[in-house]
């Protein structure tokens, strides 16, 4: 099992798509973080979203055969249809 940020998500949560590359899916934001010991410093971070057709392909590619996928919240996973509301995509697949 893998899950991965939607793209239309991503394009959907992004209120600055300056940040975001479109020939990737990437996205870049800057922003503030801590460390433990109370060190703090701007990092970026970076997100890259998919479509279920790339990750599909992907899978086949690395010798997987995709079961199922699915459209998902992190922490609330079904096995519910992909919509294109859906933040994540939740990939079933095996080794044949």
């Amino acid at each position: 099992m893998l899950t991965a940020i939607h793209v239309p998500a991503m394009i959907r949560e992004l209120k600055d798509l300056s940040g975001c590359d479109p020939y990737t899916n990437t996205s870049a934001i800057r922003e503030p973080v801590t460390s433990p010991e109370g060190e703090a410093k701007e990092v970026t971070f970076y997100t890259t979203a998919f479509t279920c057709r790339e990750l599909v392909l992907l899978f086949g590619e690395a010798g997987f055969q995709v079961e199922d996928a699915y459209g998902c919240i992190a922490g609330r996973f079904s096995r519910k249809p992909l919509e294109p509301d859906d933040m994540e995509i939740m990939i079933l697949a095996r080794r044949p």
